[in-house]
């Protein structure tokens, strides 16, 4: 059964239809006794004759017996319906519609094509951005490559310049030995030790003359790369001076072969002032050439120079070919934007656009989706009531288009903050739209059950009397048969519904309460009741 609250506005209005009931109850009862006094007010009845009252039997009356039921205590609200899946679907970018695929109450899911943009330019932009990758990326390969031609280089100027200085400090020694030698006179073991020297020396140049010859060998094979552009000017003025390094060796080592050549001549021939002059002087040129070699340390300097350029010259092909890429992404993404797609399962509520019309920015939309299976109930509820309703109670929903379908509901949510002009708080009802009956802002009522009481005393709703509101309960009287009599007793009601109320206190179950005709009777008047019938249960 669905019961009504014993207090709040909602209530007034159920004491007032008891009155009327009552109202009617007594009324009937007039008819059929006229003369006797309505709605159970006690007062003098009026004088009858001596014949008339020794005539006078027992009245008749309806009675029902009190009995032990459940009752629940509800509360109504109304609102109406809507849906959390509600989207209006858009474009991203700016332009045409040359395609639409749905109307308004299609079904539609997720994913599904709802309209097509003009792509012509989206893809002369994205065969431009391909382009432009592939350049960035050839330019990548390009500076790597000159960066490893830098290491190389650096690596032989290295190497090359620490074997000249090497090379013509032993020059250096062997003309100074040769001068002391020529000076000093030959000895066996000078005369071994200048032989050795020439054997050095000889090698030396051996190793200079491969070194110069791979040199050219370079400087032919980066002459052709510089002709064809595959390298640049610097690459190859690195490669000449590769080259030029390797020539000042191989003189520099022939010198000192010849002049350790000399030595030994002069070891084995004794000296002459001419030989020691000219010794002397090969001291002198080996002693140039030493600090030639060490000058062209500073090449190496350049050269670390070089590889750090290529360095960073990588980092930046580098950066060319992520902007590359971006873009490219930028507007492949465009590409797959120019598809409208649902981002929903649900049902077309609004068609925007229509193929060759031009959409903008400031105005993208296109489709109106509604997800039926995302519905909720939006009621309001009194602020009186806000301690009473929590979140998981149960809610009977009735739309009223769908008087046949009544719904059974949960509080999903109860919103925080009530209206400034009605004072009331929403309350959000989930349902289950699984038949698909149901749309969004239709208008529907909801019962909440706030309470439930088992084994209450129930009595029949008419049965009470002189109905008063006593701060938050409901008080009355009834008139009880007991032992033929009518017996009056004042009584407390608890929960109420429109068939039963709930006694509190006054009346035990089981007892024969007057329902029809109480109105005529005092306490203490003897009745007969022409039926009695248990007061309706709630199941």
């Amino acid at each position: 059964m669905i019961g009504r609250r014993a207090c709040g506005p909602e209530n007034n209005r159920a004491y007032k239809n008891r009155m009327a009931v009552g109202a009617g109850v007594a009324l009937c009862a007039a008819l059929m006794a006229p003369g006797c006094n309505r709605g159970g007010q006690s007062g003098a009845k009026p004088p009858v004759s001596a014949e008339t009252a020794s005539a006078k039997t027992e009245i008749q009356v309806s009675s029902s017996a009190a009995a032990i039921g459940t009752i629940s205590e509800t509360l109504n609200i109304t609102g109406s319906l809507g849906a959390l899946n509600d989207v209006t679907v858009g474009i991203k970018n700016p332009g045409k519609i040359i395609a639409v695929y749905a109307r308004e109450g299609d079904h539609v899911h997720v994913g599904q094509v709802l309209a097509q943009q003009d792509t012509v330019d989206i893809e002369s932009q994205n065969r431009q951005s391909r382009a432009n990758l592939r350049v960035a990326e050839t330019r990548l390969e390009q500076a790597k490559a000159a960066y490893g031609q830098a290491v190389t280089s650096l690596r032989i100027t290295d190497s090359t310049t620490a074997a000249a200085v090497k090379q013509a400090q032993a020059a250096l020694k062997a003309s100074q030995d040769s001068v002391t030698l020529i000076r000093r006179g030959a000895r066996t073991q000078e005369l071994e030790q200048s032989k050795r020297a020439v054997e050095s020396a000889q090698a030396d140049l051996d190793s200079a003359r491969a070194d110069a010859a791979q040199s050219t060998s370079d400087l032919r094979r980066y002459t052709s790369l510089h002709n064809t552009r595959a390298i640049s000017d610097q690459q190859l003025e690195q490669a000449k001076t590769v080259k030029t390094a390797a020539d000042a060796r191989v003189r520099s080592a022939s010198s000192r072969l010849e002049s350790v050549r000399q030595a030994l001549s002069l070891t084995r021939e004794g000296a002459q002032a001419e030989d020691i002059n000219r010794t002397q002087e090969a001291v002198n040129q080996a002693d140039q050439a030493l600090k030639t070699a060490e000058s062209n340390r500073a090449t190496v300097e350049i050269r670390k120079a070089d590889v750090e350029s290529a360095r960073v010259g990588i980092d930046a092909a580098n950066s060319a070919v992520d902007t590359a890429r971006a873009q490219l992404a930028i507007v492949e993404q465009m590409l797959k934007d120019s598809i409208i797609r649902s981002p929903i399962d649900g049902v077309v509520a609004e068609r925007k656009v229509e193929p060759g019309m031009q959409v903008a920015a400031v105005k993208p939309d296109v489709m109106r989706v509604i997800g039926l299976d995302s519905l909720y109930f939006d009621g309001l509820l009194p602020q009186s009531h806000i301690d009473e309703v929590k979140v998981g109670m149960q809610v009977t929903v009735l739309v009223d288009a769908l008087t046949a379908h009544p719904l059974k509901g949960t509080i999903a949510r109860i919103f925080p903050v009530a209206s400034a002009s009605a004072r009331s708080f929403t309350v959000r009802v989930a349902v289950n739209n699984t038949e698909g009956l149901l749309r969004p802002q239709m208008f529907a009522r909801g019962t909440i059950t706030l309470g439930t009481h088992n084994r209450a005393v129930l009595i029949p709703r008419e049965a009470v009397l002189n109905l008063t509101e006593n701060g938050t309960k409901q008080t009355g009287s009834v008139f009880i048969i007991k032992d033929g009599k009518a017996a009056k007793k004042d009584v407390t009601i608890g929960y109420s519904n429109f068939i039963s109320d709930e006694i509190i206190s006054g009346v035990n179950p089981s007892d024969e309460v007057i329902t029809v005709g109480q109105g005529q009777v005092q306490d203490g008047d003897a009745v007969k009741s022409g039926s009695a019938t248990p007061a309706a249960q709630q199941p």
